[in-house]
């Protein structure tokens, strides 16, 4: 009677934890990816049905650009205390994952910014109509750059959730 409570206890500590796995390691990452696709969707909406872009984006833009910056340090941070080289390697081409994403939506504000300021010189001019596409255009390639942030993230906290899972499953 007792072996069968203790192993009906391990398959229920067993569903637990791989339910806890999945919250932390799996659906981070999915939410991520799922939230800037998101972003990169409403900057080319807004471009399109908005005059003042930058305004209403430029807190999502800074706040990617801060997050994956302070990923990255933290990434290239951390694969100094491992000596071993190929565990170093996997940390290190996450920390650079990291870092593109980071390069990538400083080139997004970047071309949001020049998108907003086109619209709002030509905006009264007579030649608006054929300007309007080119502005549309560059607010399409800041949402493109969104995606490669979006990409390279989730890229980054997979490489780092196959390396920190398995050693929190030993932990465990």
């Amino acid at each position: 009677m007792t072996q069968k409570i203790i192993k009906s206890l391990e398959k229920i500590n067993n569903a637990i934890l791989k339910i806890s796995q999945l919250y932390v390691w799996k659906l981070p990452p999915i939410l991520v990816f799922i939230s800037l696709i998101w972003l990169s969707i409403y900057s080319v909406s807004q471009i399109i049905s908005s005059e003042e872009i930058l305004k209403e984006l430029f807190s999502f833009y800074l706040a990617t650009i801060g997050l994956t910056i302070t990923l990255a340090l933290v990434t290239f941070s951390y694969a100094k205390v491992f000596k071993q080289d190929d565990i170093r390697e996997k940390i290190i081409h996450a920390g650079e994952s990291f870092l593109h994403a980071a390069i990538a939506a400083i080139l997004a504000i970047l071309l949001a910014w020049l998108s907003d300021k086109l619209n709002s010189i030509f905006q009264n001019r007579n030649y608006y109509d054929f300007i309007k596409y080119i502005v549309m255009v560059i607010g399409s390639l800041s949402s493109i750059f969104l995606y490669i942030v979006a990409i390279n993230l989730y890229s980054g906290l997979i490489d780092l959730e196959k390396f920190l899972f398995n050693r929190t499953k030993k932990n465990l």
